[in-house]
This record gives C-alpha cells, structure tokens and sequence, in this order.
C-alpha cells in the first residue's frame, strides 16, 4: 500500500498566497503531509488554518521565517522541523 499526497493538494503550488483566502484549505482539520520529502518555506498563510486541530508535518525539510507561522507551528505540530 501506498499513501501520498492526494492529487487535490498536489495541485496548490507551494507558494500560492493566501490559502485560506482562497478557499482551498479553509474547513481543514486533520492535515498529515509527514514524510514526503517535501521543501520549501512554509507560507505565513499557513497560519490561518484556523480550523485545524492536527498537523503533521514532521521529516520533511521545511522551513518558516514569519514569526506568528513559528508560533502556529510549534503549537499545532512540535516536532514540524524535525527531519
């Protein structure tokens, strides 16, 4: 068995601003993206996931610099930086 990323996120370019403004992510509430090689910096939108109750996205290589995304970050998933 093989789990990835379902194609209706593969599909949300990494760098779209403002994601919950879109209406692409706005009633998410579980969002597990662990292990996946992914890279990049995090988007401060990101932190408007105001719906969100769980969030892994551990072993990736990730990265944030807004100060409020850290914040959301360290709260909703200590161990995001992890890799």
């Amino acid at each position: 068995m093989s789990c990835g990323i379902p194609p209706e996120l593969s599909a949300v370019p990494v760098q779209t601003p403002g994601l919950a403004a879109t209406g692409v992510l706005t009633s998410v509430e579980l969002l597990d993206l662990s292990i996946n090689q992914l890279t990049r910096e995090i988007p401060a939108e990101f932190a408007t996931l105001t719906t969100l109750t769980r969030l892994d996205i551990s072993y990736n290589f990730l990265s944030a610099t807004d100060a409020d995304l850290i914040t959301f970050l360290n709260t909703k998933d200590p161990d995001w930086a992890a890799q």
